[in-house]
Parts: structure tokens; sequence; C-alpha cells
């Protein structure tokens, strides 16, 4: 079941797209099991004191990778047939993350040691499968490349502020590029109803391009825009340039964690919404590092309970601050507490009822929830305020295929789709920040209606235009 984004409003929404969840035909599961089973918004632990921890995380990642290479020595696997030359294999690979430059290299680095660790847990289940009374072939580290894993999350330094940026990748053909007014005109064609956002986006890039390359607002505009536009990855990067221009844009900083939770990146999105939280409320203290390494779901733990003394802080005046009860909803999000993130996220209505980031939060949540038909009201609530919102479009597709109205969900994925089409170049604005996610839900959509020619029109010339004769959006 795919999930929906939460997304922020003023603050980002992106965590709604708290993205909604897509219940799966087993006929096609093996296909789509990668991408659909990962959930936008996984979150489990805030981050605070970060810089008493990074060295602490740091060790115990390199611990880890110390212990993965004794394990594939103990295991002496040149005398095992079965495995082949997997330690041959592991040590071709060379794996240092420390010494990954980028956030891409680190990536594809995990990417091959995953690759590695499934074809040899692929060959132990073939390798064992006609021994009797074996029970197969005994793995002496089964679920070490989960614990792996889970330690390598904390190479990269959690906090916005001060973790490497990643360059963003600009449009090439972009006609406000030069023009001195570009962040106005990006303001203006937000402040309709039925602006576009791609168009909106354009301008930012030009903006920040030209003349405003030092302004948090102009990045975090950008940031901001990309996310509602179902372009999350552009989104982070944006966000991060604001946040780093201006650790204290507390809008930029809501946004970010939200979008880092989309992502599942749990400990940034901790280290992020901790920030905002001693940005705003800077009387609440700051939880301190113990000397040991901490868990992700300890800081998780700590963060909530941080958020929630300032919650109580405000009761006692009678006041609801909205992105306070929006940053205590997407903590509560990463521990799959559904129903506290519907009552922060319906508290933040209250005084925020025209928010059209927050009504689609609410319906994410809803979705995520199996309340797919209340989440379809809170969807079309948020595209009443905000006709040209790509994400909640997208949301509510998610929402259909989830009741099984494939042709409705085909509709609003195309209509997402199409509103990224700013100049008729087949159906879209360029080909640099590419909604990858809009397509292949759009692919899996049509392979459930066992249509699998249109399937291979998502894949090969990706124009919206040519699916009209048989779809209105």
């Amino acid at each position: 079941m795919q999930q929906p984004y939460l997304q922020t409003a003023t603050s980002n929404s992106s965590i709604v797209p708290l993205q909604h969840t897509i219940n799966h035909d087993p006929a096609f599961d093996q296909e789509w099991h990668a991408q659909f089973d990962a959930v936008d918004v996984k979150g489990k632990t805030p981050v605070t004191a970060i810089p008493q921890i990074q060295q602490q995380q740091n060790t115990h990642v390199h611990g880890d990778l110390d212990s993965w290479s004794q394990e594939f020595d103990k295991l002496d696997l040149k005398e095992t047939k079965e495995f082949g030359e997997w330690d041959e294999r592991f040590k071709e690979l060379d794996f240092d993350l420390e010494g990954a430059k980028t956030e891409e290299e680190r990536e594809e680095m995990m990417k091959k040691m995953g690759d590695l660790w499934k074809e040899l847990q692929a060959e132990g289940e073939r390798a064992g499968a006609g021994r009797v009374e074996s029970g197969g072939v005994h793995n002496p580290w089964d679920g070490g490349y989960e614990d792996f894993l889970n330690g390598a999350q904390s190479v990269i330094d959690p906090d916005p502020v001060t973790a490497p940026w990643t360059e963003y990748k600009f449009e090439s053909n972009n006609p406000f590029l030069g023009r001195i007014d570009a962040l106005e005109q990006g303001l203006q064609i937000l402040a309709s109803p039925g602006g576009s956002l791609s168009q909106a986006a354009l301008a930012f890039e030009a903006a920040v391009q030209l003349n405003q390359s030092n302004n948090s607002d102009a990045w975090m505009h950008l940031g901001k825009v990309q996310a509602e536009n179902e372009k999350e990855d552009a989104a982070i990067i944006a966000l991060h340039k604001s946040v780093q221009l201006n650790p204290s844009n507390i809008s930029a900083l809501m946004s970010l964690a939200i979008s880092y939770t989309n992502e599942a990146r749990e400990l940034e999105a901790y280290a992020t919404l901790n920030r905002w939280l001693s940005t705003k409320y800077p009387t609440i203290p700051e939880t301190v590092a113990p000397a040991e390494y901490i868990s992700k779901y300890e800081i998780h733990d700590a963060s909530t309970a941080r958020f929630l003394q300032a919650v109580k802080i405000n009761s006692t005046s009678g006041l609801i601050d909205a992105d306070l009860q929006l940053g205590l909803g997407v903590l509560f999000y990463n521990c799959q507490e559904f129903d506290k993130v519907i009552d922060c996220f319906t508290a933040a209505l209250r005084v925020r009822s025209s928010d059209y980031l927050l009504w689609n939060r609410l319906g994410a949540t809803l979705a995520n929830s199996g309340r797919s038909e209340e989440a379809i009201e809170a969807y079309r609530k948020a595209l009443e305020l905000k006709p040209s919102f790509v994400r909640c479009r997208y949301n509510l597709g998610v929402s259909c295929i989830n009741i099984g109205c494939y042709r409705e969900a085909a509709e609003h994925l195309l209509g997402a789709l199409s509103l990224h089409d700013v100049g008729g170049d087949h159906g879209g604005i360029g080909h640099i920040n590419v909604s990858e996610n809009l397509w292949d839900t759009l692919r899996r959509t049509f392979v459930q209606m066992r249509r699998m020619d249109l399937a291979e029109l998502t894949q090969s010339d990706r124009d919206v235009n040519k699916f009209r004769k048989e779809f209105e959006f």
C-alpha cells in the first residue's frame, strides 16, 4: 500500500503527502514490491543535540562495516561451493561510506551492498532447498545487513545547517531567466488559487540563479512549490539551501522536516524538527545526548517530549500554534499513531481552516489509517482551496486506487501530470526535475487495469496528451 504525502502549509506540506497507501493486487506484487512497499512518511525519530552524537554515530557505522567484513572472513566462503566466490565479491566492492563525497556516491555504495546481500540470500535459499531436516543453509549473519543499514543511516550529518548540500539541478528551458523581477512573478503566480506550480517553480529557479542566490526565502519558496508539485528531491535540495542560508527560517525548517519524513529520512527529519522547536521556543531545554550511541527511537521519544512540553505551555494561555501541532503530528506519524496525528492536524485546522496544505496532510493521514473515503473528502477540500495542487491530486489518485476505482485514479494522476506542462513540450516543463513518482504510480494503475499498452506509454513517450482520447482530465 503506497502512502500519501503529508505536505505542509506555509510551513510545508509534504509530509502530508503524508502520501497515501496503495493496496496491492498479488498478481502484480513482484514487479512493484520494491517501490510501493516504501512508505513516504516512515519517520521514527527526531534528532536533538546532534553535534554531541554525530561522532558516536559515525563510529557505530564503521564498527558495523568492520563487523561485516569480519563475518565474511569467518565464513570461509571459498570452501562453500553453494556460495561461490562471495568473499571476493565483497572485497571487490571496497566500501568506504565515510569517504563518499556526495549523497549520490553513498547511495550507490549502499545499493551495491544491498544487491550483493540479496544475491547471497537467494544463493543460500537455492542451496538449502533440497536438504532434508537441514532447515536450509544457516546464515551466520542473518539480519546483519538490516542492522548495518540502521547504523549506516547516521553516516551523513543529519543537521540541515551543517550537512553537505547537493547542487540543485535547474531547468534549462526557462522563460523567466534574466528577469530581475522573477521572484515577484513567482509569488504573484502562487497567490492565484489556480496558478501553475510549475510556472512558479521556473520563476523561483530564475530568481535564485540571478539576483536572489543568497536569499533564504527565495530558496524556501522554490522548495515549497516543488514539494507541492510532487517533486520531493528538488524540494529537499532547495529547502536545505534555504536553511543553510538562514538557520532561523522556521517556515523552511518545518517544510524541510516534512519532506525528509516523506522520504523516510528519519534522523534528518528529527534534527530539523528539533532545530525548528529550539528556534521558535528557545525556552524549551534541548535534550542532552548520553555518552553511548543513541538509537533513532530514543531520539524520537526525546523530540516528542520536547514538542509536548511546548504544547503544554501554549495550552495554559489557550493558544493553538498550528505549526507546533503540525510538527507534533509529524512525530506521531513517524511511529504510526495516526489517531494522534489526526487530532494534531484537526487542532491546527481550527485556527487555519483555509490552509490547503493542512487539509491535504489530514487526508494523507486518514488514507494511511485505512479511511480512504474520509481522505477523499479532505483532499477535495484542499483542491477547492488550491485547484493546481499537484501533490493533492496525486494523493487523491492513490485513494481511488485503494478503493479499486482505477479509471478515476488514472484521471487524477493524468490531471496532476498535465499541470506540469507550462508550454506544451510533450506534457512537461523539461527533463530535469521530473516526478518519477507520478509516472510510476500511473503505470501501476494501468497495470491494474490490464492495459499494458497504456502502461508502456508511461515509460517510452511520456506525453500526457496521448491519453486524452480515453481519459478526461
